[in-house]
C-alpha cells in the first residue's frame, strides 16, 4: 500500500465545501486575500477549490491553525474529549443565558468541531458577553479551547496546579492580613 499525499475524495470535498464558506465569509470572496490569511498561494488554493488538487498537510494545518480545528477533524476523524469536573462553585459557559440555542447554531455552522464547543461550555468564570451569548461568542469560545488545547489532559493538570497555588496564596494572605501582620517579600 503507498501513502495519498491527500485525503480521500469525500474529505476533499468536504474540506472544499469548508474552504468556500470561509473564502465567502470571512475574504468576501477574495481566494488571493484568502490565501494569504491561510499562508499558502493563491494558485494552490484556487487548484485545490477546482479539485484539481486534493487538501495536503500544508492546507490541513493552515486550516486547523486559521479555523481552531483539530487535525483529526478537519480530516473526518473524530476524536473523543475527556471532560475534567469544574471546580466547585464556577461559574460554567454552559449555564450563561442563551447557550443552548447559540451552541447548537453555531454547531450547525460546521466552523468548529462539536468537540471543542462541549468542552468550551466547561470553561468557568465568564459573564455572559454584552449583547447576550450569540454563535459567534460560542464559536470564538471553542476556537480558543482547541487552539490552546484546553481538552488535553496535561494543561487541565496544570492549570489546576496553578489555580491550587493561587488559592493557598490567597488564603495565605488572608491569614496575615488577619493578624496584621506584614507580608514576607516574595524571592
Amino acid at each position: 500500500m503507498t501513502a495519498s499525499k491527500s485525503l480521500p475524495v469525500e474529505s476533499n470535498e468536504r474540506l472544499r465545501a469548508l474552504v468556500r464558506e470561509l473564502l465567502e465569509t470571512r475574504a468576501a470572496g477574495n481566494i488571493t486575500a484568502f490565501a494569504r490569511e491561510l499562508k499558502v498561494t493563491g494558485p494552490y488554493l484556487n487548484e485545490f477549490l477546482s479539485g484539481k488538487r486534493g487538501a495536503g498537510a500544508k492546507l490541513l494545518t493552515a486550516l486547523a491553525d486559521y479555523t481552531g480545528r483539530t487535525l483529526d477533524d478537519l480530516a473526518g476523524r473524530k476524536t473523543v474529549i475527556a471532560l475534567p469536573p469544574p471546580p466547585e462553585g464556577t461559574a460554567l459557559a454552559g449555564n450563561l443565558p442563551h447557550w443552548a440555542e447559540a451552541s447548537a447554531e453555531a454547531r450547525s455552522r460546521k466552523v468548529v468541531p462539536d468537540e471543542a464547543i462541549a468542552v468550551a461550555a466547561h470553561v468557568g468564570g465568564l459573564t455572559a458577553p454584552k449583547g447576550g451569548v450569540t454563535p459567534e461568542f460560542v464559536i470564538d469560545l471553542a476556537q480558543f479551547v482547541a487552539r490552546y488545547g484546553l481538552h488535553r489532559e496535561e494543561v487541565r493538570e496544570a492549570a489546576d496546579k496553578e489555580r491550587r497555588a493561587i488559592e493557598r496564596e490567597r488564603k495565605r494572605s488572608e491569614t496575615v492580613a488577619a493578624k496584621g501582620k506584614k507580608l514576607p517579600r516574595a524571592k
